[in-house]
């Protein structure tokens, strides 16, 4: 079966990061959701293309650089985009 993304989807009001991980190759991987859409229903591996990737349980959601006004600019720091 797929993964599914875990509780009812919902439309997202700030940026979270999640860490995923895939089961059939062992790839970890982050990955952003934009404000105002809903995550995935299906999570597919950016390294093997599985589609039984899963949102970590045990890592808590990040927040994007966007989101910290002091920062002001989007590469500082940025862990999904490698900035």
């Amino acid at each position: 079966g797929r993964a599914l993304a875990g509780p009812p989807q919902s439309v997202t009001s700030t940026m979270p990061v999640y860490t995923l991980r895939c089961p059939d190759c062992g790839h970890e991987f982050r990955t952003l959701i934009l404000a105002g859409t809903h995550p995935p229903k299906i999570w597919y591996c950016s390294q093997c293309g599985g589609d039984h990737a899963a949102p970590r349980d045990d890592v808590p959601l990040a927040e994007h650089p966007w989101e910290r006004e002091q920062e002001g600019r989007h590469s500082y720091g940025c862990f999904c985009c490698g900035g």
